[in-house]
């Protein structure tokens, strides 16, 4: 006997979708599956449509009683814990708790439909919360539900049918050239002095320059070796490899950079070339960012921040005409697009710049080569 099914009307606009499996040849019992849904009498019918569809291709999936909240209590524990980094579960947990548990984490799972998210997304809108932290919260449940589609716990992921406002992007502040000499200046008497030069000098990233080590510094080849990365997860910090293959990377420096780094060297006594007082352990990113916030003040660059100093050599870099592909090398971007993607406001600047070259070009060899006799292009091989 074959599948069948049969719609029964609940409320205004309500519907039960009935499907009939048959009899279990084990106990002789009739087999049905029943769906609540709200909606008019052609959608319930292509949602019963659907479900027959699902259980003749196998991927029928029976609703579980457990919460969203709960579920996604579960997720984090045994999915996100074992494999992410831990600032990637911190924010997961911060927005499932802050965001997503309080509003609908109420509903059952197998109840979630992309209305609720799309919602959700509106609810929080509302209330003032950046579209950055609603698309975080989005990429959440997305991965979530996506993990409960594969444990067969949901047929489809819901979040695919949801569309998170998309954040406005953040400007890129760079250091205007009379500005660079004052930031360093500034620095300069400070505990920071000298990474603040060396992120100029290398873009670096904060939590690579905090890992650094002496052994990571190959003097002769005059390379700097990016291996670790240092980060602040709650109160501890902790560090741990690159993230990625990219960034793992090798930074060529010149001799004036080398020498300074000798310099460090010479009175340190500690495997890091970046310290806390102490002498010993690595610097702290809470410190880093407190000690150039008052540099960037004192240097008369309000809104600046440490990353930008990585912008900043970059920018430079690019507007010197140095290859794009070396930079994203030096930066240890994945890509070329996004190397060029993060710095376009410098090629939109260098595309005047070789609109113009290419017209003084032109006219250079047409002045040159040019007799004043037009060319008879038959004679032309």
């Amino acid at each position: 006997m074959g599948i069948s099914w049969h719609l029964e009307k609940r409320y205004k606009s309500s519907w039960t979708i009935v499907v009939d499996l048959g009899r279990d040849p084990a106990t002789g019992k009739q087999k049905r599956i029943y769906r609540s849904v709200k909606c008019n009498k052609r959608q319930a019918e292509q949602e019963a449509v659907k479900l027959v569809a699902e259980l003749q291709s196998g991927v029928y999936a029976a609703p579980e009683k457990t919460t969203l909240r709960d579920y996604l209590v579960r997720w984090l524990e045994d999915v996100c814990v074992p494999r992410l980094e831990a600032n990637t579960v911190k924010a997961y947990r911060t927005c499932i708790e802050l965001h997503i548990a309080p509003r609908i984490g109420q509903l059952w799972l197998s109840d979630i439909q992309p209305r609720h998210l799309q919602g959700l997304y509106a609810d929080m809108a509302a209330d003032g919360i950046g579209a950055r932290t609603i698309e975080l919260t989005h990429v959440t449940l997305h991965s979530a539900l996506k993990q409960a589609v594969r444990w067969q716990m949901l047929s489809r992921n819901p979040a695919v049918g949801a569309v998170p406002p998309r954040p406005e992007r953040r400007e890129t502040k760079v250091l205007e050239p009379d500005k660079i000499g004052a930031v360093i200046r500034a620095a300069r008497k400070t505990p920071i002095g000298d990474l603040v030069y060396l992120a100029l000098c290398t873009g670096m990233r904060k939590g690579e320059l905090l890992g650094l080590r002496w052994t990571d510094i190959d003097w002769a080849a005059r390379t700097i070796q990016v291996r670790r990365n240092l980060v602040r997860v709650g109160k501890e910090t902790i560090i741990k490899d690159t993230k990625t293959k990219s960034s793992r990377r090798s930074v060529p420096v010149d001799k004036m950079v080398i020498d300074r780094l000798r310099s460090m060297k010479a009175i340190s006594k500690s495997e890091y070339v970046f310290t806390q007082t102490d002498g010993k352990n690595p610097m702290d990113p809470s410190t880093v960012t407190h000690q150039f916030s008052r540099i960037a003040a004192a240097a008369g660059v309000s809104g600046l921040r440490f990353h930008d100093l990585r912008h900043t050599h970059a920018t430079m870099l690019l507007s010197r005409g140095v290859n794009p592909k070396v930079i994203q090398e030096r930066l240890g971007h994945s890509t070329i697009s996004t190397t060029m993607d993060i710095y376009s406001h410098v090629t939109k600047s260098m595309q005047k710049e070789a609109a113009v070259a290419i017209t003084d070009a032109i006219s250079e060899f047409e002045q040159r080569f040019s007799d004043g006799q037009p060319i008879d292009l038959r004679k032309v091989q």
